[in-house]
């Protein structure tokens, strides 16, 4: 990733005025943006405000019309939603926009399947993006549904209607608080959501709910161990994550078959410190002091500790909890929605 992002920059460097390289480095930039508190990644704020000069530039510039400029501004929804909390009014501003960019296609879940494949794609994208807003600010109803609305929208086999399927999973196990233990049946509903998406298109986030749901809800220790080892892989540059992993892997340890160093745990949770450290090293001096022991659980009554620290300007306004039958085709819950922002 980091040499595809010095490419790219490389790229914009030596054309400046070509506004579609911009555009497709700001977008590369975000890419693994989802919907926190599971997928913001720790350092995506500065990625956010480089992306935002770049948008900037490509907007004014005039060279990018039509749906090109949808596309930016869609990016630019990104943007807002980093920011969200930070700088006022910008979680509803994200929304705004979002709803303007939807009703500027021209497109709606029925005439969707029917439109072009390039308008159909935009189209399910918008609908995927209202769904990382909700899911950003725990409206896990709300997510749900336009995480459905994406997937209905999508067309088969596209990143869209994966990451729409995930995304609607996510939604799910947040409500059901499957990160938490909850003995939910939709924990399990969420898991199987996930599962049947192939593993090389399987995101960070979702790679960290299902070791969340394998630990918490089924007490599974290697499944949940591989797919926290794997959420780390997809977004290496994560921190908290890494730190999470650390201390999963010292709690976990004496769970597994074999003992001392030899242990699968132990060695994990020395190469997730170690990755940690590398990315903050200003904890150098408490843990060269432990190496190659494994450093204490720490104690904390925040919470927040080792996860993102989410803003949540948005009040929660969605009520009850979702049908047995949980991703289902919601066109007038998206309709009322988005007449409310606009």
């Amino acid at each position: 990733r980091s040499e595809a992002t010095a490419a790219f920059r490389q790229a914009v460097k030596l054309a400046p005025k070509d506004a579609h390289t911009k555009l497709r480095l700001a977008k590369h930039l975000l890419s693994d943006v989802h919907g926190c508190p599971s997928g913001v990644p720790d350092g995506s704020a500065e990625d956010a405000a480089e992306a935002g000069k770049l948008l900037a530039k490509v907007l004014r510039s005039g060279d990018i019309t039509g749906q090109g400029k949808l596309e930016a501004r869609l990016v630019q929804v990104r943007v807002l939603r980093i920011d969200a909390g930070q700088t006022g009014g910008t979680a509803k501003d994200a929304e705004e926009t979002l709803g303007e960019l939807i009703k500027a296609t021209g497109l709606s879940a029925e005439t969707a399947k029917d439109a072009d494949a390039d308008a159909r794609d935009l189209y399910s994208r918008m609908l995927l993006e209202s769904g990382h807003l909700y899911l950003q600010h725990q409206m896990h109803e709300s997510a749900v549904h336009m995480y459905q609305n994406a997937y209905n929208a999508a067309a088969p086999g596209t990143a869209t209607k994966n990451e729409a399927q995930q995304g609607g999973a996510m939604g799910m196990a947040k409500q059901a608080k499957c990160d938490k233990g909850a003995k939910d049946p939709n924990c399990g509903k969420a898991l199987k959501l996930f599962q049947a998406i192939s593993d090389e298109f399987v995101t960070g986030d979702a790679w960290w709910m299902r070791g969340q749901i394998h630990k918490n809800v089924y007490d599974d220790i290697q499944p949940a161990m591989e797919a926290m080892v794997k959420a780390c892989a997809r977004v290496d540059y994560n921190a908290a994550w890494w730190d999470k992993l650390a201390r999963w892997s010292q709690m976990l340890h004496h769970r597994l078959g074999s003992g001392g160093f030899d242990n699968f745990a132990i060695k994990q949770a020395r190469a997730a410190m170690k990755r940690n450290h590398e990315l903050n090293p200003y904890s150098a001096p408490a843990w060269e002091s432990k190496v190659p022991g494994i450093l204490e659980a720490q104690q904390s009554n925040d919470k927040r500790q080792g996860e993102f620290k989410c803003k949540n300007p948005i009040a929660q306004t969605g009520e009850g909890f979702l049908d047995e039958d949980s991703l289902k085709e919601s066109v007038s819950f998206t309709l009322r929605r988005w007449r409310s922002a606009i």
